[in-house]
C-alpha cells in the first residue's frame, strides 16, 4: 500500500473502525448498506456552501466529502474503496458527499461513471462560477468532519470541522492531496515579494539547462505553471501561448514550468512537454520543474497558474488568465493580457490578484 490509494485506504480503515466500534458493529460486507441494489446516481450543480451545508445537516456520525473528476486517474483508481465504505456504513452514521469537478458539459459522461460504480450517495458538479476558497480546482481532495470529541483518534484536530464553524473556517480545512500525503494547499508568494528560486536549472523542451533568471525580461518576467493533461489547460493553452508568443517580443520575458510529477500523470513526461510545445508553437521555454521544487518555493498550487513580474523583479499580478476558461470568445475580463499590456507599458496593473482556477499540481513525493 503506498502514495495516494494506501492514503484513501487507511482513512477507510480509520473510519470503518472508529463507525464499528461505536456502534457495536463487526467488520462490514461488501454490500450495500440496506441489502439493496445500488440506486440510480443523481448529480446536481453545487457552489461549495451548498456542499458544506449538505455535510454539516444533522443525522450523521461522520461526514466524508471527496472532491473528484472523470479526467483525475488517481481519483478513478480509488473510487470503488469509496463506493464499499458507503455500502458497509451508510446506515451506520456516515454521510459520504461527491463533488465532481468535471465541466458541466460533462454531465452525462459523469452520470455514467457514476451508474458504472454503483454510487448511490450524494453527488455534486460544482459551480465553476464559485470562487469560494473550497472545493475549487481540486482533485482528489478531501474534507472529514467528525463532530464528537470522541471522535478524534483517527482525525488530527486541524482536520477537524466543528458544525458549528462559519463557511470560510469549513473551506480552511479542506486539503488537497499531493504525492499520497495530506497537506495543506500552498500559500503563494505575496505582491511585492522577488522572484523566488530564479537561479534553478531546468531542462527545456529543447534539451538546453535554463533559470527564470536568465529569461528575464528588461520590462517584466511572467512565470507560469502548466502542463500536457489538466483540462483547464487545454481550454486555456491557446490563448496562453498567444499571450507568451506576443509579449516575449514586447520586452517581456516568459517561461512555462511544469511541476507535475510525471509518475502520477503519465502525459506530463518529457517527451510529451516536447511535443506539446510543437504542436501550439510555443516561443518561449517549457522546462521541467524537478520535484516541483519551484512551484513549491512559489507557493504555486494549480495548472495554470501566472506569476507575472515587473522591471524591478518584485510581484505585481498572481492569478488566473480570463474569466471565461471554457468560450475565449465570450471573455470579458482578460486578467493576464491586461497586467501584461500594463508592465510592458511600465505601468502597475489595475488588477493584481485573481483565484487560480485549474487543476491541483501533482507534487512529486518527498
Amino acid at each position: 500500500m503506498s502514495g495516494r490509494k494506501g492514503v484513501v485506504r487507511l482513512t477507510i480503515l480509520a473510519i470503518a473502525v472508529s463507525l464499528a466500534a461505536a456502534s457495536g458493529c463487526g467488520a462490514p460486507g461488501d454490500r450495500d448498506a440496506a441489502g439493496r441494489s445500488a440506486a440510480e446516481p443523481t448529480l446536481q450543480p453545487a457552489t461549495a456552501a451548498q456542499v458544506l451545508e449538505t455535510a454539516r445537516a444533522p443525522g450523521a456520525r461522520a461526514a466524508l466529502i471527496n472532491v473528484w473528476a472523470t479526467w483525475c486517474q488517481p481519483c478513478v483508481e480509488e473510487f470503488p474503496d469509496l463506493v464499499r465504505l458507503h455500502r458497509s456504513y451508510g446506515d451506520r452514521g456516515l454521510r459520504l458527499v461527491l463533488v465532481s469537478a468535471d465541466f458541466d458539459d460533462q454531465r452525462e459522461a459523469v452520470l455514467a461513471f457514476l451508474r458504472k460504480q454503483g454510487a448511490s450517495f450524494p453527488s455534486y458538479l460544482k459551480d465553476q462560477k464559485d470562487e469560494r476558497p473550497a472545493l475549487v480546482g481540486r482533485a482528489p481532495g478531501e474534507l472529514r468532519r467528525r463532530p464528537h470529541r470522541r471522535d478524534r483518534r483517527f482525525l488530527g484536530r486541524k482536520e477537524e470541522l466543528r458544525g458549528a464553524g462559519s463557511e470560510d473556517r469549513a473551506a480552511s480545512q479542506v486539503n488537497a492531496h499531493h504525492g499520497g500525503f495530506r497537506m495543506n494547499a500552498p500559500k503563494p508568494i505575496a505582491l511585492g515579494a522577488s522572484i523566488p528560486s530564479d537561479k534553478v536549472a531546468m531542462k527545456n523542451v529543447d534539451g538546453k539547462m535554463l533559470t527564470i533568471d536568465s529569461v528575464k525580461g528588461a520590462k517584466g518576467t511572467l512565470v507560469i505553471f502548466t502542463c500536457n493533461h489538466c483540462p483547464y489547460v487545454k481550454a486555456w493553452e491557446k490563448r496562453i501561448t498567444e499571450l507568451g508568443n506576443a509579449f516575449s517580443k514586447q520586452g517581456i520575458g516568459v517561461i512555462a514550468l511544469n511541476p507535475n510529477d510525471p509518475e502520477r500523470s503519465e502525459d506530463d513526461d518529457f517527451d510529451g512537454m516536447v511535443a506539446r510545445a510543437r504542436e501550439l508553437g510555443l516561443q518561449f521555454p517549457y522546462v521541467v520543474d524537478e520535484g516541483s521544487a519551484v512551484a513549491r518555493a512559489f507557493g504555486a498550487s494549480k495548472t495554470p497558474e501566472a506569476f507575472l513580474f515587473d522591471a524591478r523583479g518584485k510581484l505585481v499580478y498572481h492569478g488566473t488568465i480570463d474569466d471565461n476558461v471554457k468560450e475565449a470568445d465570450k471573455v470579458e475580463k482578460r486578467y493576464l493580457k491586461d497586467a501584461l499590456a500594463a508592465v510592458a507599458a511600465g505601468q502597475t496593473p489595475t488588477v493584481q490578484e485573481t483565484k487560480a482556477l485549474g487543476c491541483g499540481i501533482k507534487f512529486k513525493e518527498s
